[in-house]
């Protein structure tokens, strides 16, 4: 009777797991698009970098002809 009793509730404790409810995961908001501003702030942040690495690496003409094209750029977008 135990081992009968002991079997039947081993065969339903898997089903157990069956009957919850599942529940979709919620819906990530839309990603917010980025401003032209930030767009520009980070293409200015790329040349910067780019003309430092040629500084660091010794290519002195490339990097002064990349830091005057940032300056440019960074003047005509109206950073200070």
């Amino acid at each position: 009777m135990k081992t009968r009793f002991l079997v039947s509730l081993l065969s339903i404790i898997p089903l157990a797991g069956t009957l919850v409810r599942f529940v979709p995961p919620p819906r990530m908001p839309p990603l917010a698009t980025r401003s032209p501003e930030a767009v520009r702030r980070e293409k200015l942040a790329a040349q910067f970098q780019q003309s430092y690495k040629a500084f660091r690496s010794g290519d002195f003409h490339d990097a002064e002809a990349l830091a005057q094209q940032g300056l440019r750029d960074a003047r005509k977008a109206g950073e200070p």
